[in-house]
């Protein structure tokens, strides 16, 4: 039988040799993968799984992070996720890849006793108490206004803030984008453009050099409204999209869950005026399960294309779609209770002004309010006509501005003035009673559980409270100072050696390598490894720590000189 296997192989080399002939599907240039303006996008930072490519595919633009190193986002993974849901290039349902990259804030410092380099900014003195941080109540560093040689950092995320047209970072942000571009990606999402508001003109200067180096690519930056004020023609120019992050909700991590952002009627107004004709993303965040869910999603009813996500950015599942056809409106009567809240005769959205009162009937802290708007909503944003109802005002309304602070048991609640209160405390906006703490500024709620959420509101004593907010209380409290710590030489290496720190909520160690006399260095980290060998010469004073998960870091060690 070898005649038939002689001529399955001849069969064989045949219609390889014929497919070598066809057209092969090479798949879009980059930047032109899909549609523009995208009808839909997504943002994602988390691991990228087949069950994550699948679900990007729903997408015609996706942003990913592809992380400090970038190594497990190469050129193989773009492809995959370009080449949409049928897995071949070159067709209708191609999806769009944009790469994250930070041109504001350096993500990954060099840690060590090297002099500051050029690129960070210094524009904040945090306060030193024997030769380390200084830690406020909320355990966190304390700054004041001022230089002291130690990059200024954020304390959300561990960035260093930078001066964008600084020569050594222009090179590193091109290298990156080189790399990046090399992958196959179809553009870039700049975040972090508007971290200096005083910088601006030279991240304008910045954007016109990045884009030069891949000008076919497509460039989509992350707010950035004052660039588009300043030079509305030029930035047309240079970038493809703005997404408008936290536009009409705003993160609040203390309390876990989205409140309205503060600044949605300034943002109304930006995207009327200085944003008109500019393609608009919208991202957002929100916890699905919280329960005022549809009044946030009816924020931004006819702004589309819009994502909602967790600020971690770790997920993709899409949220439902709300109706074109408004709910019907249910007549709504509200009653003022003795002491001084508000109670609704239907389930509805209460608004005073554009603050969102919390609870679906009440009732409701409102302060000095004289007028309510209410509405019907459902769980997908779709909303009613609204009322406008009055309140007869009271002698008693709690006026004067506060603050809070969480602590780990407790509150303390602030004021200008002294003028006495009365602290109002509940699980439930709901059910918040008047407590016997009162009197001046400041005034602190002891005894309370910890990492619990509250509600909290002020009054008079004995009067109507004011509009009760949510406040968690956090452990503010670092892990314990790690012990046994010593370091030696060996050649050109140092070695630093210390005992496992034994805390629930520990994150990691920081092991600062200074100069005599000179800034506290970066640190460098380590999150489960008790030892650092690094090559550095000349004099060092060593200092070990330990952090946890609220960035809370513990006094150090003692100083060891070497």
């Amino acid at each position: 039988m070898w005649w038939r296997k002689t001529s399955v192989w001849a069969a064989g080399l045949a219609l390889w040799g014929v497919a070598l002939l066809l057209p092969r599907p090479g798949g879009h240039p980059p930047g032109q993968a899909a549609p523009w303006p995208p009808r839909s996008f997504a943002v994602y930072y988390g691991n990228w799984d087949n069950a994550k490519i699948s679900q990007a595919h729903q997408y015609d633009l996706i942003i990913a992070h592809p992380g400090k190193k970038m190594d497990r986002f190469n050129a193989d993974l773009v492809s995959r996720l370009r080449s949409g849901a049928d897995g071949l290039p070159g067709n209708t349902d191609d999806c769009l890849v944009l790469a994250y990259v930070s041109v504001g804030e350096d993500e990954d410092p060099s840690p060590g006793p090297a002099p500051l380099a050029s690129r960070y900014l210094d524009r904040k003195k945090l306060r030193l108490h024997n030769g380390f941080l200084a830690m406020g109540d909320d355990g966190l560093p304390q700054e004041v206004p001022g230089a002291d040689g130690i990059p200024d950092r954020n304390g959300a995320w561990g960035s260093y803030y930078v001066h964008p047209m600084d020569p050594e970072w222009r090179t590193t942000l091109e290298a990156r984008l080189q790399k990046l571009a090399a992958r196959g990606v179809d553009g870039f999402f700049l975040d972090t453009v508007d971290v200096a508001p005083d910088l601006q003109e030279e991240m304008f200067k910045l954007l016109g050099h990045l884009h030069t180096r891949h000008p076919k690519l497509r460039w989509v930056t992350n707010r950035g409204v004052d660039l588009w004020r300043k030079h509305p023609q030029q930035m047309h120019q240079l970038v493809d999209a703005v997404v408008l992050e936290s536009w009409f909700t705003h993160w609040n991590w203390s309390w876990g869950r989205a409140v309205i952002a503060p600044d949605r009627l300034d943002n109304d107004r930006l995207s009327r005026s200085v944003l008109q004709g500019v393609t608009a993303l919208y991202l957002d965040y929100l916890d699905p399960q919280q329960p005022d869910r549809g009044s946030l999603l009816a924020l931004r009813r006819g702004h589309q294309p819009a994502f909602w996500s967790h600020p971690f950015l770790d997920r993709l599942q899409p949220w439902p779609q709300s109706t074109s056809t408004p709910l019907a409106p249910v007549q709504v009567h509200l009653e003022r209770l003795p002491d001084g809240r508000v109670q609704a005769s239907a389930d509805c959205e209460a608004c005073v002004g554009c603050d969102l009162l919390p609870g679906s009937r009440g009732p409701w802290a409102v302060g000095a309010a004289r007028q309510i708007q209410v509405r019907q909503v459902d769980v997908q944003g779709n909303t009613s006509p609204g009322q406008s109802l009055q309140l007869a005002p009271r002698d008693d309304d709690w006026t004067v501005a506060w603050t809070l602070l969480e602590l780990d048991h407790a509150l303390r609640l602030n004021w200008e003035g002294g003028e006495e209160a009365q602290v109002w405390l509940g699980d439930s906006p709901e059910g918040i009673r008047a407590t016997a703490v009162q009197g001046a500024s400041p005034l602190r709620v002891q005894g309370l559980k910890l990492d619990r959420l509250y509600w909290v509101a002020l009054s008079r004593p004995g009067g109507a409270p004011d509009r009760a907010r949510p406040a968690r209380t956090h452990d503010v409290t670092p892990p314990p100072v790690p012990t046994r710590v010593e370091a030696r030489r060996h050649g050109a290496y140092i070695t630093v050696t210390w005992e496992k720190v034994k805390a629930p909520d520990l994150a990691g160690y920081r092991v600062y390598l200074s100069r005599p006399g000179a800034p506290l260095a970066l640190p460098y980290t380590r999150i489960e490894e008790t030892n650092l060998e690094v090559a550095v010469d000349g004099p060092l004073e060593i200092l070990v720590t330990s952090f946890d998960g609220g960035n809370h870091e513990s006094q150090p060690a003692a100083k060891i000189r070497l």
